[in-house]
């Protein structure tokens, strides 16, 4: 139903005595009976008392600042691990987990087009030892195909298919019968026409060299040496100028990493857990497996220090704690609205930059005095907060010793530098 201009309620009741209500304000003015800041929406489960309005959500927000290689030898198959087979073979029949990668190879005697079917989820082809291509499948569709026109020279050729398989799962239905790997193999335009290398005899030879040299390195592999920054903030390393691989800390694992473009809204992001050792602080080795090239060089560490905190909170903040139904025409607030600021580990609040309860606008990092201002405000928060890891302020006229404005729906808005106590 419309109650006002720009305004609204829906009333939802299940029979004789029970009713519920939704408010919602879409201009910045309110009623007689119920404050609605602007653009919000509020809940009166017994149409009488506010337990939540949409605006009145005070959340902390941060603000934060932020070779020597190896390359594998394509062509050195013949290192005893080797085998043949009279077909192409199912790939995890060959790797059973001990490697992403799998080499297929064949010979063929001129200047045709190769065309390789693959299940997924990578591959790289190279003749006579020299790189002539990749392709890959999607996250959801692992299917693709490599087509390409290839430099054969006369005489016999070797055609390697180095086929990667990654992010496998290790349980589930008919496990056994998955299939990855390289399929359908043919050369077209050749005098004779089409020819299916499929059934023909292929090597088979499960990893790298890199690997079996304890390099963690598939087609090029790089490390360097860097001394753990001071501090307990969260570390990363910005991989934006490298493409396809793997990244080793220590010789740990840190996981897999696929670059790519952007496109649209990022999401948050996931972090697959911390990796420490507290011995290792100095001199530590980074391992990047890199496949489809960069630049080493431009790999980064970056440090996320947070170095700003705030909190905005209005006063009598809506909480289903402070609803107790006692009777039809009585409102009461059992808990006062508190909001708390929290440094990372290892900081402390070293200034509050701004405070003020009362009607202060602008968000963190430009907060602005309000026409109302209670003036201890600063001596108050200052008294709770400098020097601590974290605080918790109370949003209401008593806790800053009387009402500022009174019949005025007030806030509380702060914001203080986090500095290390180190």
């Amino acid at each position: 139903m419309a109650v006002g201009l720009d305004t609204g309620a829906h009333v939802f009741s299940a029979g004789e005595g029970s009713c519920a209500a939704f408010l919602s304000n879409f201009d910045t003015k309110y009623n007689r009976h119920y404050k609605l800041p602007p653009w919000s929406i509020s809940i009166l489960p017994d149409c009488t008392n506010v337990v939540f309005n949409s605006a009145k959500v005070g959340a902390q927000t941060s603000r934060y600042q932020m070779v020597e290689t190896y390359r594998e030898d394509t062509t050195a198959l013949e290192d005893g691990s080797a085998f043949t087979a009279p077909a192409l073979v199912k790939q995890l029949n060959i790797t059973r987990d001990s490697s992403d990668y799998l080499w297929y190879t064949t010979s063929n005697g001129q200047n045709p087009t190769l065309t390789v079917d693959s299940r997924g989820h990578a591959l790289h082809v190279f003749i006579n030892g020299n790189f002539a291509g990749s392709a890959y499948g999607t996250r959801t569709n692992t299917r693709f195909t490599f087509s390409r026109a290839v430099n054969l020279k006369a005489g016999k050729n070797s055609i390697s298919l180095l086929s990667i398989a990654v992010g496998l799962p290790n349980t589930g239905l008919h496990f056994e019968d998955w299939t990855v790997g390289v399929g359908r193999v043919e050369l077209n335009s050749l005098d004779q026409g089409r020819k299916d290398l499929t059934r023909k005899t292929w090597s088979y030879k499960v990893g790298l060299s890199g690997e079996k040299m304890n390099l963690v390195s598939p087609s090029q592999a790089s490390y360097a040496y860097f001394d753990a920054p001071n501090g307990d903030e969260p570390l990363a390393l910005d991989m934006g100028s490298m493409g396809k691989g793997q990244v080793w800390i220590n010789g740990q694992s840190i996981g897999r990493y696929w670059t790519a473009v952007a496109n649209g809204t990022c999401g948050e992001c996931h972090y697959t857990g911390t990796y420490r050792s507290p011995k290792v602080v100095v001199a530590c080795q980074l391992n990047d497996v890199e496949e489809l090239g960069g630049d080493p060089s431009r790999i980064s560490l970056v440090k996320r220090t947070t170095r700003n905190v705030c909190v905005d909170a209005y006063e009598r903040h809506p909480m289903v704690a402070n609803y107790q139904l006692e009777s039809e025409s009585t409102k009461r607030m059992l808990h006062q609205a508190k909001v708390h600021l929290r440094c990372a580990r290892g900081q402390t609040m070293s200034a509050i930059t701004f405070a003020s309860y009362g009607t202060p606008t602008g968000i963190c990092s430009s907060f602005r005095m309000g026409s109302c201002h209670a003036q201890n405000s600063q001596a108050v928060i200052v008294k709770m907060c400098l020097g601590k890891e974290r605080c918790k302020l109370s949003v209401s006229n008593s806790y800053f010793g009387s009402d500022p404005c009174p019949n005025v729906l007030k806030k509380l808005s702060v914001e203080a530098v986090c500095s290390n106590t180190t």
